[in-house]
Order: structure tokens, then sequence, then C-alpha cells
């Protein structure tokens, strides 16, 4: 019988039964035997544990009784008495500084301070569980690692330590994340810590170093190695699960590590995530990897579901069962539940981008109690989001009432911007966002309200429960904190959700702590292409792994180094390019060129290279758009003109052309997948909808449009048409300062720097009319630094450009 199975056969003891339902609805009139039972009961688990450790669902349980139970009752003799006896210092620990009565205990203050001269780290109290694997990663000599454990458990400080450690024993660091966020996030963690080498955060800033670290996505690390004959001798691999997603970078991240190994078999690998089930899954090419994982979160969450009659539940996991709450509570719609059941700080998550925006405004029509507007760091925002994005810029206007939104088609420095506000204005109580949310970004979350979980399993689940309370909010000066090892999660019903079904499914994915991993990348040792349906991605593993073959194979022929070269930089997601005719078309035209020359624009080039004769081999929808005329003279004056102005003024210019296109006869534009509400022909039953109607659009509305469609541009030019360009210079086509131009915007040495840092032209521009440039310098280990000058200067700025700039110097 499986551990589950027992703990859940408990509740045909029908005492039990009605006392763990009392329990979980909070009810303050247990009295003395009841209480007393309960806690036997606990007590009787946990021996079970001690016994056979594999009885995990037994100590969850019993912890879950002690944690309600204490919380419930503010009797923390319970729960303190767990915490020492099963190595959850850290609670041990803010129970008995926050009580006096309890340090008059000799024993507990012994402990005290026992578990503080062995568990403290950094200035923080670790668990047990979590002080033995830091320093069993910390002290391993094996060539791959993996730390598995959930958000807040020091995952990123790990990585500095272990760095920090090995200097001496390597030269060449290189730390892989899967976002541009999370790079500048874990840029600037590192550089704050000192380490006394060069960092740098784009292959393009190498310029023959023998020491350094590198903090890349997947994309430029491959590139960097594949135009240097280097090696890394560490390789940290954040957000580990990612590599076993079926999509191109996970393909290119499993490429990586096997480029790397192949080049340097002596590489130690550091994999780190929340959501790995069994390390073997990430296993690559026979690696044998020592997993070090945390089996026990100190947080229990309560989970909530709001039916679509206005009922609302909780469920208990551990009995699989749901207990309707009295009627006294909160009743309605669903964003009357929502408002009376926000905290101090709430995360709505809603899957589509579009259906976020709609959600906010909403939100921001029905709460009509929550004014914020006088507060002076709401009306600090405002301006510089009127500054610096646009006066009608939607959030503008929300954060009246302390609602922001976030999701993947708002331009980088805005979403980092936003993100950084509702951290450090508590004005700002409410953020709707989508799984961007997801990627290692903190932030202080009280509450969380899912509406729309389509698309989104087990693992991403747990991982975005873990994102409320982090464990830094709970452990304070304030035992009332402590209620914060219960996050509370609500499961909303609405007509947000994508098919509109009762979301118990979903509840129930919480039934267990477990999971199994899904093993989708083709080039991963535990692959199992049988457990694939779809005949169409069966095919598609069969030729990512010819594909890969190729990549590592010797090539003679120069048709057959373009093929190679093109499957490097992942063109394989725009071409049907398993046979040769891709490359062997494309070898033709180019050599024509390098022959020739050619009498045409940049991009006209690129049309007649990669599409001209390949229409028909193009995946892309996208990429397939450059065949027009009227695309490519868009994209030449996007190139030219826009690229090099700020923010708010492509948003203005944009939104001048999007009311020219209103006029015409048609009015539709193209958005893409996330905002198409049309088909190109204005039908919006088609499986295509990839237009959007501008004919009824107001002025306000064109201007959000801009926004999205400026954030689409920039990935577009970014993640695919910088690969086309990457090609033509590697094969001569185009000039260093011609791809210096299209890539950055400028050839000059100065503004280059600050551009492959992160930087925008029009921020760096304003440092120069400023009269800063000589105010940053590289020091020397070729990191930038600032003088007093220039922190000054910074002082003077308004809050946005001041937050561009820490994310860099």
């Amino acid at each position: 019988m499986k551990d589950k199975t027992r703990v859940a056969n408990l509740k045909k003891v029908e005492v039990f039964d009605s006392l763990v339902k009392r329990l979980f609805l909070g009810d303050p009139t247990l009295n003395g035997k009841e209480k007393q039972f309960l806690l036997s009961v606990a007590i009787l688990l946990l021996r079970k544990y001690q016994k056979n450790t594999e009885y995990q669902t037994c100590f969850e349980f019993a912890y879950c009784i002690i944690l309600k139970y204490s919380l419930l009752f503010q009797d923390w003799t319970p729960l303190y008495d767990f915490s020492v006896n099963f190595g959850f210092y850290p609670i041990a620990d803010s129970i008995i500084s926050n009580l006096p009565d309890k340090k008059e205990n000799l024993i507990d203050e012994i402990i005290d301070i026992t578990a503080k001269n062995t568990f403290s780290h950094d200035g923080k109290t670790e668990t047990k569980e979590q002080n033995l694997l830091r320093n069993r990663i910390l002290g391993s000599t094996d060539n791959n690692i993996s730390y598995i454990a959930p958000t807040s458990f020091g995952k990123s400080q790990i990585i500095i330590e272990h760095i920090k450690q090995n200097l001496d024993k390597g030269s060449k660091f290189a730390i892989i994340v899967p976002s541009k966020s999370l790079l500048l996030q874990t840029f600037f963690n590192v550089k704050k810590a000192e380490l006394g080498i060069r960092i740098f955060v784009h292959d393009e800033m190498y310029v023959g170093e023998e020491r350094f670290i590198a903090v890349l996505t997947q994309e430029r690390a491959l590139r960097l190695l594949d135009k240097n004959a280097i090696y890394f001798d560490f390789l940290y691999i954040d957000e580990a699960h990612k590599l076993l997603d079926f999509d191109n970078r996970s393909v290119l991240l499993a490429r990586l590590i096997r480029l790397n190994k192949l080049r340097n078999p002596n590489t130690k690998l550091l994999y780190l995530s929340p959501m790995v089930q069994d390390s073997s899954s990430l296993s690559i090419t026979g690696q044998s990897i020592t997993q070090q994982k945390i089996n026990y979160n100190m947080k229990e969450p309560a989970i909530f579901e709001f039916q679509n009659t206005g009922n609302i539940r909780m469920y208990n996991r551990f009995f699989d069962v749901f207990y309707d709450l009295p009627p006294t509570y909160d009743t309605g719609d669903y964003l009357t539940y929502i408002c009376n059941n926000k905290k101090n700080k709430n995360f709505i998550y809603l899957y589509s981008p579009r259906k976020i925006e709609k959600f906010a405004k909403c939100l921001y029509e029905k709460d009509g109690d929550t004014d914020v507007s006088n507060d002076p760091a709401i009306q600090e925002t405002i301006q510089n989001l009127k500054t610096y994005v646009h006066n009608d810029f939607y959030i503008t206007k929300y954060l009246n009432k302390g609602i922001i939104y976030i999701h993947g088609k708002i331009p980088d420095n805005v979403k980092d911007y936003l993100e950084h506000k509702f951290n450090t204005v508590p004005a700002i109580k409410v953020l709707i966002a989508n799984n961007v949310i997801l990627e290692g970004v903190n932030l202080p979350i009280d509450a969380l309200f899912i509406l729309q979980p389509h698309g989104i399993k087990k693992k991403p689940l747990v991982n975005l429960i873990g994102r409320v309370n982090r464990l830094y909010l709970i452990f304070t000066n304030n035992i009332e904190d402590l209620s914060k090892l219960q996050p509370t999660v609500h499961f909303v019903n609405n007509n947000y959700d994508y098919y509109g079904h009762e979301l118990e499914n979903k509840v129930k994915l919480f039934r267990t702590s477990d999971f199994e991993d899904e093993v989708k990348n083709p080039l991963l040792e535990e692959f199992d292409p049988s457990n694939l349906e779809n005949k169409k991605d069966i095919a598609k593993c069969d030729i990512i792994r010819e594909n890969n073959e190729i990549v590592f194979s010797e090539q003679s022929l120069p048709e057959q180094i373009l093929k190679q070269n093109m499957l490097k930089i992942g063109l394989d997601t725009i071409y049907t390019i398993e046979n040769d005719l891709v490359a062997k078309t494309i070898y033709a035209k180019i050599h024509t060129i390098q022959d020739r020359g050619f009498n045409g624009s940049l991009l006209e080039m690129l049309r007649f290279i990669f599409i001209q004769d390949l229409e028909h081999l193009i995946d892309d929808h996208e990429f397939l758009r450059l065949r027009n005329d009227h695309t490519i003279a868009y994209y030449d004056k996007y190139l030219s003109k826009y690229a090099q102005k700020s923010l708010k003024e492509r948003i203005s210019l944009f939104a001048r052309y999007l009311r020219s296109i209103r006029l015409k006869t048609t009015g539709r534009m193209y958005i893409g997948k996330s905002f198409g509400e049309i088909d190109k022909d204005g039908n919006k039953t088609s499986n295509e909808l990839y237009y959007i109607d501008l004919k009824n659009k107001s002025y306000e509305d064109l201007i959000n449009i801009a926004v999205i469609k400026i954030k689409l541009e920039e990935d577009f030019i970014s993640f695919k048409l910088h690969k086309f360009f990457q090609l033509m210079f590697d094969y001569g086509l185009i000039s260093s300062e011609q791809y210096n131009m299209l890539v950055y915007g400028t050839n000059d040495s100065f503004k280059l720097m600050l551009a492959q840092q992160g930087l925008s032209l029009s921020v760096i521009n304003k440092i120069i009319n400023d009269g800063q440039q000589n105010n940053i310098y590289v020091d020397p280990y070729k990191n930038l630094r600032y003088t007093s000058d220039f922190e000054t200067y910074m002082e003077t700025q308004d809050d946005f450009f001041k937050f561009t700039l820490s994310k860099i110097l």
C-alpha cells in the first residue's frame, strides 16, 4: 500500500476525520481533548516516518497538523519541538527569538545557541537538510552535481559560493540562464560578490581573457565556444528543468553541455532547479549526476477553490477532499471574491497576455474601494512611465488603484522596472502576470489567485506556488509572519479560463508533493520516443537527433559546413532543413554575391539568400512575411530609424503608423498569436488568428498596441533576424561596421561596450549628452566601474533611469 493511501485511509476514522476538517477550517472551539488527540496522531505519524523514511506523506501530514494547530491557537510549543527534532531550525529560531518566555528554559536556550552556531550561514539560519546539502555540494569532487530545492533555498547563492571556492581550480566559469531578466539579475549578484575576475554577459564581449565568469543564455554561450577554441572549466545550469523540454532552446542547451564536455571531459557541472524529481533525467551521453535534493518544504499551502456557483471550498490534499466553507465567508462573483481576499501583495495568474490586459481593466473598474493615487511613490512611478513609455500606457491609469500587469510582450526594460516597483512600493498591491514570473525573479507575494491555468502542469504549478511567501518574508522579527508558512492559494473559476472548466482537477494535482519528470528533449539519455503519441513529434525528434550528429561531425563540403552552421544557431526552427536543398540553395546564392556583389538593401539581400525559392521549406510564418516588398520596406525603415530612438519616441511614431493603417480599406495588421483576433482575411474562427483589426480601436488602444508591437519587433529582430545577420557577417557578405549597426545601432567603441552590457542607445546617448562618459571606466579586471562623480550624477536622476543603470553598473 502506498504511503499516500495509508494516510488517506485515516479519514475512515470518523472522529479523526471530523477533527481534521475543523482544524483545516480554523475552528477555534476545539477543546483540550480534541487538540491532544490531533497532536497525538501527528506524533504517531512521525514515529512511522522515523521507522521508515519512505513514508514521506506521513511526515508531511504530521507537519501540516502541527503547523495549523500552532498557528490557530498561537501555541508554539508543538511547532518548536517539531522544528528542533526534524531540523527546521529557521522556524525554531524564529519562535525562540520572538518569545522571551522560551529563553527562560535552559534547554531551549542551549538548543538555540547550538543551532545558530552550527546552522547559521551568511546571517541566516538554515534547515538541517539545507546546511548538509550546501556543504556536500561545496565539498564535492564529482564532475556532475545537481541541487534540487524549492524556491528560497539559496540556489543562486550556492553558485556564487561555488565559484568563490573554486577560483584557484579553474579559470573559465559560465552560468547559463534561460532569460534576459534572469541574466541581468544573476550578473548583478555575481558582480556584487566582488570576486576579482572579469564578468561579462555577451559572447562578443570576450576578448581572449584567460580568466572570466560568463553569465550567458545558451545561444550566446554556444556562439562563444563556436568562435573561440575555449571551453568552460565550471558550468552552472540554472533553471535546469528547462533542459527536459521539447523546444529549440532546450536542444541548444543540451548541445552546449555536450560540446563543452567534448572539449573538456573534466568540466565541473552544477545543475540547479526547483522542479526535477530525479536528476538522472538530465543526463546527456552517459553522465552520472550526483543528486543533492531538499526533500521537505517548510511551507504547506492553504488551497481554496472559488466555484462558478459562488461556493468556496478548501482542499485537504492528504485526504483528497474539499471542505465547503461556511456561508459567513465572502461570496459574490469572482472579482468580488478576489477583492475581498486580497492580502498585502497579490499575484493573479493568467496564461494569455491578451487576457491579462483585459482582466487588469476589469479589476481596475471593479475594485472601487482602493485608491492609492495620493501615494508619492505611486505618483513617481506613474510619472516615470509617462516619461519613458507614454501618457496613455494602460498601467499609468491602473497604478492609481495599486494594480500592474506584466507579460512577455512588454519591453524588457519596462517589465523589469515594473517588477522592481512591485518589490519596493507598498501601495502596489496587485500584480497580474503569466509564466514570465516563473524564471527565478524574486518578488514579495502574500496571496496567489490562479484564474487561467491552461497549459500549466503540476511541476510549474508547484513552482508557481513556491513564489508565494518567500522564506526571507517569513523569518522576521515578527512571529505573526510564521503564518506565511501557509501560503494562500486561490483557484478562481471565471470566464477567463480558456475552456471554461471547473478547476478541481488542477487543484487535485497537489494531492502529493512528488511528480514524474517528463523527458521530452530527444537529446537526453532518458528520452523515450514511445511516450510520444503525435507522429509529427516523433518525426521531429528523429530529425533533431540527426541534425545534432551533423553539428558534431567533421564536414568538408562547403554546403555541408553551411548546413552545420545553420543548425548551430538554431535555424532548423525556421526551415525544414533535414534534406540538403536548403543549404545547397543558400550556399549557391552566397557564392554568387561573394563573386558579383548585390545591388539592394541588406534586407533585400537577406530575402534573396534565405527566402527566395525556399518559401515552401520555411515553417516560420513570421519570418516568411519578409517575402513581401512592403514588409522589407517596413523593416528597412525600422532598423535605420526606429532602433535609434527612445522607447517613447518609437511608441508615438508607431501609433501614428497604426492610425494610417486604420484608415486603409482593411485596417488589419499582423501582431502574432498572443494578441491576434482575426486571420489575414478578417475571419475570427480560423486557426491562424495572427492579425488585429484596428478600425474599432481607440487612440489609447493604439498606444498600447504599439507597446506590444515594439516588443514583438524587438524579439523578431533579436531572436530571428540577428541569426541571419550573423551568417551574412560570417560569410563576408556584410562588414563588421554594418553588422554592428544592425545589431547594436552603433560603431562607437564606448557605445558598443555599454550596448553589449544591455543598455539601450537612448540611455547611452543620455549618459554622453550629460557629459558622464569619462566617469565610467574599466577596472583592471575589465569590468565596468564608475566614479564618485557618476554616483552623484545618478542621485540627481529619476527613478526609472537610475534603475536602468543599476542593473548594469
